[in-house]
């Protein structure tokens, strides 16, 4: 998908909750789901997540990147929250589960664990080329 308007048109298409908003959402490819689910209203997520099985929220979850994962982990009740942080693979697991401690509300929850570390020797030259290859 990678084409903002297109995401948005779909968004729009399943958030006004049309007869077969979830069937259409299902149609989407795994990583285009992903993507459409960040298009969506908070409202309309919680909405949609509702409806999804465990399976497929999983499924969704292991598309995006462990902050927005974490993100998206946020919007569901607690419990079954929990139960799909479990079944994510381990790469990603340790991380979704660190970030959903933090109130979404706070500096610690929107922080992301994609950074790069410089020595403070580096130059801005050095942190720039760390930055490009990252």
């Amino acid at each position: 998908m990678h084409h903002p308007t297109h995401c948005k048109q779909i968004a729009h298409e399943i958030s006004v909750r049309s007869k077969n908003h979830r069937e259409r959402f299902l149609s989407l490819s795994h990583e285009d789901r992903a993507e459409v689910l960040l298009c969506l209203s908070k409202k309309s997520s919680v909405s949609l997540l509702s409806e999804l099985s465990e399976a497929d929220l999983t499924d969704i979850l292991e598309h995006l990147d462990p902050d927005q994962a974490a993100d998206i982990g946020q919007l569901l009740p607690r419990n079954k929250q929990k139960k799909i942080v479990e079944s994510l693979t381990e790469s990603i697991r340790s991380q979704v589960a660190f970030l959903s401690e933090f109130d979404p509300h706070t500096a610690a929850g929107i922080m992301s664990l994609d950074y790069i570390q410089v020595d403070e020797r580096d130059t801005i030259e050095d942190a720039g080329k760390q930055l490009k290859n990252h």
